[in-house]
C-alpha cells in the first residue's frame, strides 16, 4: 500500500518544488520593477535624456539587465549607469535608449573604459553593454568613471 503511494507523493513533491521555484522568482521581478521606478524617480535631467546612475550592492549582471529592460519600457530617452556586486563579483552595466544609440551614444565604449578599474573587461552594443571584474572594492570608482564618460558622450551628441 505504501509503495503504491510513492509515485503520487513524488509527483506532489515535484509540484510543490515547482511552486516554490516560481514564488522565489516572482519577488525578484517585482523588486526589479520597484527599483526601476525608484531609479527613474532619482534620475538627473541631462538636457535631452534622463540619466540614472546607481549602485545596487546585491545585484548581479542579470538583475542589472532586467533593470535596463524595465527602464526601456517606462521612459523615453535615457541612459542607465548601474553597478552591482552580488557574491563579491563586481559588474557594471551601461544602457541607453535606442534613439540615443542611433545618434552616437556608445554604451560599449563607456564600459570598455571603466571596466579596468574593477580589474576586468567587457563590452556590448551601443544600447547595452556590461563588464565584470575581480576588484569589488573599486566598484564605486568604476561607477563614477562610467557616469562621467556617459555624460561626456551625451554632451557630444547634444553639441553635434
Amino acid at each position: 500500500e505504501r509503495e503504491e503511494n510513492v509515485p503520487k507523493r513524488v509527483q506532489a513533491l515535484i509540484a510543490r518544488l515547482r511552486e516554490a521555484e516560481k514564488a522565489a522568482k516572482a519577488p525578484r521581478a517585482t523588486a526589479s520593477r520597484l527599483d526601476a521606478a525608484a531609479a527613474l524617480h532619482g534620475a538627473q535631467d541631462a538636457g535631452q535624456a534622463k540619466v540614472v546612475v546607481q549602485a545596487f550592492p546585491d545585484a548581479d549582471a542579470n538583475a542589472l539587465r532586467g533593470l535596463a529592460d524595465d527602464l526601456r519600457g517606462m521612459t523615453g530617452r535615457f541612459v542607465l549607469v548601474a553597478a552591482g556586486a552580488a557574491a563579491g563579483k563586481p559588474s557594471i552595466l551601461v544602457a541607453a535608449s535606442r534613439d540615443l544609440a542611433s545618434e552616437g551614444f556608445d554604451a560599449g565604449a563607456v564600459v570598455r573604459e571603466a571596466a579596468p578599474i574593477i580589474g576586468g573587461g567587457g563590452g556590448g552594443r551601443a544600447d547595452l553593454a556590461q563588464a565584470g571584474g575581480r576588484d569589488a572594492s573599486r566598484l564605486d570608482d568604476a561607477l563614477r568613471e562610467a557616469a562621467r564618460l556617459a555624460l561626456e558622450a551625451l554632451q557630444r551628441i547634444e553639441t553635434a
